[in-house]
């Protein structure tokens, strides 16, 4: 973990990592959603893969993880 960010209306963003990958929480239930940040890591990993960005914040679709890629 590099930076936690909080914004006024509470939703969170971290930075975490050597090579700061942006990880934008949005609001809770957090515990899910770095849950799905850790299978999505895992993945891209596994693929050879280097994210930008992590995306969990979409509240219309909270399945949705969209990753912008290096």
């Amino acid at each position: 973990m590099q930076e936690v960010h909080v914004e006024p209306n509470g939703d969170l963003t971290l930075t975490v990592g050597k090579s700061g990958v942006v990880v934008r929480m949005g609001a809770g239930p957090y515990r899910r959603k770095l849950d799905q940040a850790v299978r999505v890591v895992g993945e891209l990993d596994r693929r050879g893969a280097k994210p930008e960005v992590i995306m969990l914040d979409d509240e219309a679709r909270p399945d949705r993880v969209v990753v912008r890629m290096r």
